[in-house]
């Protein structure tokens, strides 16, 4: 599968901040046509989530993370919905031939994060928003165990920091700045700029080599 280097970057990034407390699977393939999941995090028991602000909240629970680097069109989020779909049925023949069931807390979320999303495209999956979550989080029906997250319309604040880097333009700006200005022992900070540097280093690196000689 052809990745940008945002999408490497995303998956990289989001992988550094989750695997202390968990397990993260990048490019994880699910049965049918070859299908990647861009990361799939499984909490560790009793993790402490916290530090990672909204992102911490959203992995609490297992959860398959696609971000995207501009905003999906439709069909893009329901190949997502499909891996989704795919996923959750290897999970159930795996319970079902180990005997088990698979408990509430053990089943799958999607979170689709993009650094915007239309009003139009949101309507047309009946994703809505809910007064528990910040603004920017729209859930699909439930039992479609799905959520979209617009980067561009999340609070200014610390809890949505982690996310943001995941914008464009001013958001990932402003973002940045904050993360800079975090404490210089605070072991996310160099972990983030680390990497945005290295996404940074290949970006410019690719437009070099689509440069006309």
């Amino acid at each position: 599968m052809t990745s940008t280097p945002h999408d490497q970057f995303a998956k990289e990034y989001l992988a550094g901040l989750l695997d202390p407390f968990g397990e993260t699977q990048a490019a994880r393939e699910v049965p049918s046509e070859t299908r990647q999941i861009d990361l799939l995090f499984i909490p560790e028991l009793g993790s402490d989530l916290s530090p990672l602000g909204l992102l911490g909240r959203i992995a609490r629970t297992p959860c398959i993370l696609e971000p995207y680097s501009s905003s999906p069109n439709p069909a893009a989020i329901c190949a997502c919905l499909l891996k989704l779909l795919i996923y959750q049925g290897s999970q159930q023949r795996m319970t079902r031939r180990e005997e088990q069931k698979l408990l509430e807390t053990e089943q799958i979320m999607l979170w689709i994060i993009a650094p915007t999303l239309s009003m139009e495209l949101l309507k047309s999956f009946g994703a809505y928003p809910r007064e528990d979550w910040p603004r920017g989080v729209y859930f699909m029906a439930e039992n479609l165990r799905s959520v979209l997250v617009a980067v561009h319309q999340l609070p200014v604040i610390r809890e949505t920091l982690w996310l943001r880097a995941l914008g464009r333009g001013s958001v990932r700006n402003t973002a940045i700045k904050e993360v800079v200005n975090l404490a210089s022992d605070d072991p996310l900070r160099m972990m983030v700029l680390r990497q945005l540097t290295n996404w940074k280093i290949q970006r410019e690196r690719n437009q070099h080599d689509l440069a006309p000689v």
